[in-house]
């Protein structure tokens, strides 16, 4: 029995539901020494960790989902899969609607169609699905922070375009809060002629796209990539305006800064000069007066 729990506070952050406890092998009687000897410490009402074992964000998520039944969602959710930069200050869970109506220092979201989880297991918490958590993110971040989520997915291969545009009309029907920004994010990856646009290979590319456009310039084109009168490939852009053939690269010290890509990039940008494009190189730092970046690019569109 011993060994059996102590697999499962490896695995499970120390953390053990009683009925667990019990389903193992111990007794009521058991369960009292370890707590009232400070082996265990109460962490929720039938839910215990083990003492000396650190308390995490994760941990804390377990104990909610095991408190009330439910599943990581929304941030927390993201945050098991490794979606972006996304994060949850508190544990923000989903439970079948009627169960539950009161968690304290818990997010909790309710659900009428459970059936739409598609859930699943990550580090031992049990959670909503990738493309269901993509779909709740749209009803907790705005806009432009849904793009990036979407751009996250796309660029890690964590899902496809297809799968997202699935769950679109999959949750549309129910109504689902969140769809809408969803499929605002992955009309912008798609161009009217219904081919789909390049996933920047960056949040920087996308972070300085949207600047661009809220300055009132045409949005311009991820990753977009230039051949010859000969047909040889001449190199991708970070963002380019093809009809003006302005092409706009983003160099950052970890990419640009070593002797392959000091020479490559150069012969790149001369190859672009010859086949009549203008580049703009901007870095990081240069984003710290945002407005002089849209006035250069604003200045070269227009041809000054």
């Amino acid at each position: 029995m011993q060994q059996a729990i102590d697999r499962h506070f490896r695995t499970r952050h120390g953390i053990i539901s009683r009925r667990t406890a019990l389903e193992l092998g111990m007794s009521p009687a058991q369960i009292k020494t370890r707590l009232s000897s400070g082996q265990w410490t109460t962490q929720a009402r039938g839910i215990y960790q083990l003492g000396g074992t650190t308390v995490t964000s994760t941990s804390r998520l377990l104990v909610a989902c095991l408190q009330y039944g439910a599943h990581a969602s929304h941030r927390s959710a993201a945050f098991l899969h490794g979606i972006g930069q996304v994060r949850a200050s508190r544990p923000e869970i989903v439970v079948v609607r009627g169960r539950t109506r009161r968690a304290p220092g818990v997010w909790i979201h309710e659900t009428t169609q459970p059936e739409l989880l598609n859930p699943t297991t990550i580090k031992s918490v049990p959670c909503t699905g990738l493309t269901r958590t993509v779909v709740d993110l749209g009803a907790v971040l705005s806009t432009s922070q849904m793009h990036h989520v979407v751009d996250s997915v796309l660029r890690d291969r964590q899902t496809s375009l297809q799968a997202l545009a699935d769950a679109v009309q999959r949750h549309a029907k129910r109504g689902r809060d969140g769809v809408g920004r969803l499929h605002s994010a992955l009309n912008a990856l798609t161009r009217s002629d219904g081919r789909s646009v390049a996933v920047p290979l960056s949040g920087w590319s996308r972070m300085a796209a949207d600047l661009l456009a809220d300055h009132g310039l045409p949005r311009p084109e991820f990753e977009y990539d230039v051949w010859d009168s000969n047909g040889r490939l001449v190199g991708y852009i970070d963002l380019a305006y093809p009809s003006s053939k302005v092409a706009i690269e983003l160099d950052s010290v970890r990419w640009h800064l070593n002797r392959d890509a000091f020479v490559h990039d150069r012969r790149r940008n001369n190859r672009l000069v010859l086949e009549g494009w203008t580049v703009i190189q901007f870095t990081w730092n240069d984003f710290d007066d945002p407005r002089h970046v849209c006035e250069t690019v604003e200045r070269v569109l227009a041809g000054q």
